[in-house]
């Protein structure tokens, strides 16, 4: 009598399992980003509301950062959601989403849906393809694992965020980037620094990579488009847009959503956590923004001294880091932004780790750090918002902490791509 195999002993085969996990994340995935929110009418798009005031009020000629102007639109358009919500991005991204003002609000809910789930098609599509010369198909797979099962994708869907637009924008920045093609990286970033500021961040990689065409056109079409946006907006829209937008991310926000190093520091030192913006005036407020500022400084100094240090480490985690550094540097980092740390996530997980090796070590970390961002781990629960466990909330932001501590290791040790291939 022969022994028996594993698999005959009962043990399932690692190819049976991914298959099985991989498919249960695209199942939840399907429920939860695709079937409840279309058989729910889209009732969650409170994030999708005020780009449709913004994008109609521009479209009429109206102030799109006046909040009474925008209430008075939605009132009369139907808008069921977002009221009280300020539009709260630059004018390029109205004017571009003016055609949408042209439809019913609930179909333009459900075309906006279907954008986001293009994009999200997109981005995993593209996203292997941009880490790796040739994917392989289970290389493919658990890039769909990753965003299957990624909770910021999810919460995006679920409130019709503008991420997954950004996403693949990022990702055809990365292809094109990795192709040689610098202007047309340079522009796909300069168009995503157009719609919302913050990926303007990954502007200076250009620079580091002395990649000056990408740099001239990325900064020229973020600038110009800007500046271009502004100029075709309503009179006094600058205006509105500095006394109501910029200090509201400059003060933070400490509702427990908010992952970013600014929304932990309100929530620990006002000891609360509220839907509310906090009081400008208030001593904890000012405290949280100036600690705040000075730990961002300091990401920041550490990140592009890693990336001047190793200039020549592979793009796709320096890439990443980048990205990784983008919600502990900004005020406000809610749930959904997270979505852009898929491809620093990817990156992780399917580079070649630090110095060509993966060490049990740094891999355990990853998965903890993918898991803590990409579960819901009940830091929104009403029972977690008490004084005493507030600290605790901020699962997201300990999870990107530690990919990006992850990314930053791993740049400041690189050998760079040429010292691999020896």
């Amino acid at each position: 009598m022969t022994a028996a195999s594993p698999a005959r002993e009962g043990l399932p085969a690692p190819r049976l399992l991914a298959a099985l996990a991989l498919g249960l994340a695209c199942a939840s995935f399907g429920f939860e980003g695709v079937l409840r929110p279309a058989a729910g009418g889209f009732e969650g798009f409170i994030d999708f509301a005020p780009y449709y005031k913004g994008a109609a009020a521009l479209a009429r000629g109206l102030d799109p950062y006046d909040l009474a102007v925008t209430d008075r639109l939605g009132e009369e358009l139907g808008v069921t959601e977002g009221k009280g919500m300020r539009y709260l991005y630059p004018p390029f991204f109205g004017l571009v989403a003016a055609p949408l003002a042209l439809l019913p609000y609930p179909l333009a809910k459900a075309a906006w849906h279907g954008l986001g789930l293009a994009s999200l098609a997109g981005a995993v599509l593209l996203l292997p393809g941009a880490l790796l010369a040739a994917p392989a198909a289970w290389e493919r797979g658990l890039v769909l694992f990753l965003a299957a099962s990624f909770l910021p994708v999810v919460e995006t869907l679920r409130l019709g965020q503008v991420n997954l637009l950004l996403l693949l924008l990022l990702l055809l920045a990365l292809r094109e980037s990795a192709r040689g093609r610098d202007g047309r990286a340079g522009l796909a970033v300069g168009l995503a620094a157009a719609i919302k500021v913050t990926p303007a961040l990954l502007l200076p990689l250009f620079l580091l990579r002395r990649r000056w065409k990408g740099l001239a056109i990325g900064v020229g079409v973020a600038a110009g488009l800007t500046f271009l946006g502004f100029l075709l907006a309503p009179a006094g829209s600058w205006g509105s847009f500095s006394r109501s937008v910029l200090p509201w991310y400059a003060n933070g926000h400490s509702w427990a959503a908010n992952q970013s190093p600014q929304g932990f520091l309100l929530r620990l030192l006002a000891g609360s956590s509220s839907p509310i913006a906090p009081d400008p005036s208030e001593p904890a407020t000012r405290t949280a923004a100036l600690l705040a500022r000075i730990l961002a400084a300091g990401f920041l100094a550490a990140t592009f001294l890693a990336l001047a240090r190793r200039r020549s480490a592979p793009l796709p985690e320096q890439f990443g880091l980048l990205l990784a550094t983008l919600p502990l540097v900004t005020a406000i980092s809610w749930v959904h932004h997270l979505a852009l740390l898929l491809p620093a996530f990817a990156a992780v997980f399917l580079g070649p780790g630090r110095n060509g090796e993966r060490s049990g070590k740094e891999t355990s970390c990853a998965i903890l750090a993918f898991a803590l961002v990409a579960l819901p781990l009940g830091y929104d629960h009403p029972r977690m918002l008490g004084p005493a466990l507030l600290p605790l909330v901020s699962s997201k932001l300990l999870g990107s902490l530690l990919l990006w501590g992850i990314l930053l290791r791993r740049a400041w040790t690189s050998r760079g791509a040429e010292a691999l291939e020896r």
